[in-house]
């Protein structure tokens, strides 16, 4: 599981990734100082599972970093990092982050929370809306695909 982990101090990524390694041995963390450098390891690794970012890098908020990346299209869950769980968080989570942890929880959430967005990540990208013809009708038959914290996502019968 490839996750790229944006933040200023690469120590904050090493400690991310001794907590996730103890669920998931196989994660391989990429640090990256810059959100400009960020954004195109993004465009050129296609294979990311996650995006992780603190919510101010460099002085810069990362909220436009995280409608950039939304843009794109189908793309990694984003989670950010905030310092309090008011104001920035909030922010990002409007701009298309899928969840935030507070760096003061970071070691002991950040598994879980990671571990829910990509699960519910890979729900989603098996599965499509079922469409309505113009009587309401399904056009399509469709079935549930997953549920994932409750929301149940469907895909077409195939």
């Amino acid at each position: 599981m490839k996750i790229l982990y944006v933040a200023n101090e690469r120590r904050s990524a090493e400690l991310a990734a001794t907590a996730l390694r103890s669920i998931a041995p196989e994660v391989a963390i990429t640090w990256v100082g810059r959100l400009s450098v960020a954004m195109r390891w993004v465009l050129d690794n296609p294979g990311l599972a996650a995006v992780v970012v603190e919510a101010e890098v460099e002085n810069q908020d990362c909220t436009s970093f995280v409608s950039q990346v939304r843009r794109l299209g189908p793309t990694p869950p984003v989670i950010v990092i905030a310092s309090e769980e008011v104001g920035a968080p909030l922010t990002a989570l409007k701009a298309g982050a899928d969840d935030y942890v507070t760096s003061q929880s970071l070691l002991a959430d950040l598994p879980h929370i990671l571990g829910r967005a990509v699960q519910r990540a890979q729900a989603t990208a098996h599965a499509a809306p079922c469409r309505r013809d113009a009587e309401g009708l399904d056009s399509v038959e469709c079935r549930v695909a997953g549920v994932v914290d409750g929301r149940r996502y469907q895909r077409p019968v195939t």
